[in-house]
């Protein structure tokens, strides 16, 4: 990771007194969206409002507008290309924290907090991945992730996506190690979540 943002990318912002005092969820707003303001606070990406999934005192999860223009990537990050990051909470703007803006930065959702947590993966009959529920060589498996870049078409922010139609418009590729394959069978926007959550079905190898 560059330690950027990416379009569409869910990330989680920390400081001190950046929310409200009552931790506060995310809201469907009246155009069937991910509401940009809860709890009488909003992020805003060079301008363009965030739709929010919670806010709270010490922290506030965001989706990273789809409008923002890439530059490089996290291993060519040429040319460089910045957003300004602005919390407001109670109209009352910080100052811009500037971010760099990569092409991706994917990360996989845990089942924990822990640092080399379980994944968010199901396996081919719909259940969750566990040691206790192992996948089984040649099955299909589904991982759920974030920051694997731009879809297309592009969705709206803090748009419910419908199906299965907006996929991915770079190539995906999932490594489980240098001598196992997997054939990456779809790789989008997983259907009835937000925009900005993905899923990556995959087919491992049978050998």
């Amino acid at each position: 990771s560059s330690g950027g943002v990416s379009p569409g990318e869910i990330v989680s912002l920390f400081g001190d007194r950046i929310g409200p005092d009552t931790p506060a969820k995310f809201r469907i707003d009246s155009s069937g969206k991910f509401a940009t303001e809860i709890g009488n606070t909003r992020v805003l990406f060079d301008g363009i409002p965030a739709p929010l999934l919670y806010a709270q005192d010490n922290q506030i999860n965001a989706i990273v507008p789809w409008e923002l223009k890439p530059g490089g990537s996290g291993d060519l990050p040429e040319p460089f290309v910045y957003t300004n990051i602005v919390i407001e909470r109670n109209g009352i703007a910080n100052s811009p924290v500037p971010a760099f803006v990569a092409a991706a930065e994917p990360g996989i959702f845990r089942l924990d907090s822990e640092p080399y947590g379980q994944g968010a993966i199901l396996i081919q009959d719909g259940t969750v991945n566990s040691k206790k529920n192992p996948a089984r060589r040649g099955s299909v498996i589904s991982i759920f992730a974030t920051g694997t870049g731009p879809l297309t078409p592009v969705p709206g922010d803090g748009e419910i996506v419908a199906d299965a139609r907006r996929r991915g418009a770079i190539v995906v590729e999932v490594v489980f190690h240098p001598q196992l394959e997997a054939e990456v069978l779809y790789a989008g926007a997983a259907p009835t979540l937000v925009a900005g959550l993905s899923c990556e079905s995959l087919q491992g190898s049978a050998r």
